[in-house]
């Protein structure tokens, strides 16, 4: 008997050490801790009861087999036990406590800030409708590296920065819930996107500079302006080998902001530009529709177009969506999409960008310097 019950205690210690070093080496020290307590219990529960699980086993199976009355078959059940009661509360209460905590952590979701301000969602969790206990926030924190001029050794820490945490989060939160929220330059929260590809998104927090409040996207089908083309495609050069695309949701991107581009331009937004204009998810998913057969057909008609120039007025989970995508695009048709950075105060207003797909991906160009400044990050 004692032998049975030491390999059961051993067998247990096996699992339980199995499932914290899996979760320590995947990141996910909270699922390891809830299966290693789900297993201790079910280790501590039968050996509990001792004598010999053979005989315990053998006295049911007859019971059932010849119809013996319950009462003589639990009273010969009782003979080959001796209950440690302790021993049987320790591993109900450990069984109790991992299947709570593991549910618990099943239901938490991690939320994705790509951060440049220092502003954390964290203190803004009521208005947000959060719970302290029900999300940790993941923080990619390029504040000090966005402070003054954007130069290429910069951009390269950035780039590595988004890199390395994206693929982080990526395996920490594989099965879980997620969210997203940012206040970045655009091209980085695209690159970021990149990062993202074919992963969902369950959650998107938008920050309400007007009312200095996070509001979430809501899963209502409401009404909500339609994002359309400006451009007729048929009416553009086809022998051109590159396009602007200009996405204008925020603030309209008009002709002196692209004066800077002598290259043809399909233009799509919505009737009137504003803040916070994506509300809800399902709003989300179409103007990322949108946007990705706008490229399409782009492609299907310019078939000549090998690089894309892209300007974006609007909101970072759109910004983020479209990242995602641009990394599945057909690189030996459009091999170069272009994300640029704008500010109303420089020139040219689009002063510097970076490549989002292709061979040259993470390629940064200040054109603020006539030579190009570009370098490889």
């Amino acid at each position: 008997m004692l032998i049975l019950m030491s390999c059961i205690l051993v067998l247990a210690l096996v699992i339980t050490g199995y499932f914290v070093v899996n979760g320590f080496r995947k990141k996910k020290k909270e699922q390891g801790f809830a299966k290693s307590m789900i297993s201790m219990g079910f280790g501590l529960i039968p050996t509990s009861f001792g004598g010999d699980w053979g005989d315990k086993l053998f006295a049911l199976a007859s019971g059932f087999i010849l119809k013996t009355p319950s009462s003589e078959v639990l009273q010969q059940i009782d003979q080959t036990s001796q209950l440690n009661l302790a021993q049987l509360v320790v591993g109900i209460v450990l069984l109790g406590l991992g299947i709570f905590f593991d549910i618990h952590v099943r239901r938490k979701y991690y939320i994705l800030n790509i951060d440049m301000i220092g502003r954390r969602i964290d203190n803004y969790e009521n208005s947000a409708g959060l719970s302290h206990f029900d999300y940790k926030e993941y923080v990619i924190d390029i504040k000090r590296e966005c402070q003054g001029v954007m130069t290429s050794e910069t951009a390269k820490d950035i780039h590595q920065i988004i890199e390395e945490n994206m693929k982080a989060f990526r395996e920490r939160t594989a099965q879980l819930k997620r969210g997203y929220t940012g206040v970045s330059p655009i091209p980085f929260v695209m690159l970021a996107g990149t990062y993202f590809s074919r992963e969902y998104v369950n959650e998107y927090y938008e920050f309400d500079k007007h009312n200095e409040v996070y509001v979430s996207l809501t899963a209502q089908k409401k009404h909500f302006p339609k994002l359309k083309r400006r451009t007729n495609l048929d009416n553009l050069d086809h022998n051109a080998t590159e396009v602007v695309l200009a996405i204008s949701l925020t603030k309209q991107i008009d002709s002196v902001d692209t004066e800077q581009f002598q290259l043809p331009i399909v233009h799509l937004s919505v009737d009137k530009p504003g803040d916070n204009v994506i509300t809800s998810k399902v709003q989300l998913r179409e103007y990322r529709q949108t946007v990705y057969d706008t490229i399409m057909e782009i492609q299907n008609k310019l078939l000549h177009v090998t690089k894309m120039h892209l300007l974006y007025s609007g909101q970072s989970c759109l910004a983020f969506e479209m990242g995602k995508f641009f990394n599945e695009l057909d690189s030996n048709r459009i091999s170069e999409v272009i994300s640029y950075q704008y500010s109303r105060q420089l020139q040219p207003r689009y002063h510097w960008s970076l490549n989002i797909n292709g061979q040259q991906k993470g390629l940064f160009t200040d054109l603020r310097i006539q030579t190009g400044g570009e370098v490889n990050i």
